[in-house]
């Protein structure tokens, strides 16, 4: 591949990010949820760490907050330089689910609730876990990264059955899924 186009190819993720990034504050959304694998290796670059953190610094400016679970990509137990997020970034825990509470003009709008891999491999059902706080004045958006059981496509992650997420009655669920 001559070196130009494989450098575009390289910076091809970066560049999507970015304009991902740059709609959402065009469009001046509340939050942006991502769920794992932001990362496809156990440790992480330098170079794609800053790049996230100056785009997630662009929507910090614009008061935009972002949440993140972690897959079995970008699990919590790989080895990377430890930046400091800005403030408007939430990491969900690895040890349980739980949930952060989005606000605005000091009033709850969103419970959001999620749980980011220890390690690589969680062949464990976490829906169990997610248990939905009584407030119906509130949106409730779960956030898994797994695999719908079953599934033979892909290694099993995290499996879940799709009925489980339904009787939770959450308002939405945003998965990164293995089918």
């Amino acid at each position: 591949m001559p070196s130009n186009l494989f450098e575009r190819v390289r910076e091809s993720t970066f560049l999507s990010f970015s304009r991902m990034i740059s709609l959402a504050i065009e469009r001046e959304v509340d939050f942006l949820l991502l769920s794992g694998d932001l990362y496809d290796e156990d440790e992480r670059s330098l170079k794609a760490q800053l790049k996230l953190k100056r785009e997630f610094e662009r929507l910090e400016q614009a008061e935009i907050q972002v949440y993140i679970i972690h897959g079995n990509h970008d699990h919590m137990s790989g080895k990377w330089i430890d930046l400091k997020w800005p403030e408007n970034v939430h990491v969900f825990s690895s040890h349980s689910v739980e949930m952060k509470e989005y606000r605005k003009n000091d009033i709850p709008l969103a419970y959001i609730y999620g749980y980011s891999y220890p390690t690589r491999s969680l062949q464990e059902n976490i829906t169990s876990q997610y248990i939905k706080k009584e407030n119906p004045s509130v949106y409730h958006i779960g956030m898994l990264h797994g695999s719908i059981e079953g599934s033979q496509e892909h290694d099993v992650y995290c499996p879940f059955k799709l009925h489980e997420l339904i009787d939770k009655e959450f308002n939405y669920w945003v998965s990164r899924t293995h089918s």
